[in-house]
C-alpha cells in the first residue's frame, strides 16, 4: 500500500470520513469511522499532512420564494460571516440574473406583438392550451 500523505476527515456529529491521498494525490482509501476509531487510525499512521472538513451550509427548498427568502435567513443564521457574504453576493447576482431574463421576456412580448404571424400563433396557444395533443 501506498503512504499516507494526506488524510483528510470530513467531520460529522457522530461518524467521520476518512479519506486518504498518496503523494500524487491518488485516492487511497475511504472510511466511514468513529471518534474512537478515528483516533486510533491516525494514531498508526506515519506522519502526513491532516486535513478536517467542515461543511457550513444553508437548505433551501426548491422555488423562487426560498431564494427570495435568503437574505432574512442568512441574518439569523449561524454562517460565518465570509460565506453569508458570499451567498449574499450571489444571491444578488441571481436578482441581476432574474431581471435580465424578465427584460427579454417583454423584449420577446414586444416584438410579437408588432409581428401578426407570432400574435396568431400566440393567441392559439393561448386560447387552447388544453386541446393539445399528448405524445
Amino acid at each position: 500500500m501506498n503512504k499516507v500523505a494526506i488524510a483528510a476527515i470530513d467531520l460529522g456529529k457522530h461518524t467521520f470520513h476518512l479519506h486518504a491521498q498518496d503523494d500524487r494525490g491518488h485516492e487511497l482509501y475511504c472510511k466511514k469511522v468513529t471518534r474512537v476509531t478515528l483516533t486510533q487510525h491516525l494514531a498508526n499512521l506515519e506522519p502526513c499532512t491532516v486535513a478536517a472538513l467542515l461543511e457550513v451550509g444553508v437548505s433551501l427548498t426548491p422555488g423562487f420564494k426560498s431564494i427570495n427568502d435568503l437574505p432574512a435567513l442568512l441574518e439569523t443564521s449561524a454562517v460565518p460571516e465570509p460565506i453569508k457574504k458570499i451567498l449574499t453576493t450571489l444571491h444578488e447576482h441571481f436578482n441581476f440574473l432574474d431581471g435580465q431574463v424578465k427584460k427579454r421576456d417583454k423584449d420577446v412580448e414586444w416584438q410579437a406583438a408588432g409581428d401578426d404571424l407570432a400574435a396568431r400563433l400566440m393567441l392559439h396557444l393561448l386560447e387552447a392550451p388544453n386541446e393539445r395533443a399528448e405524445p
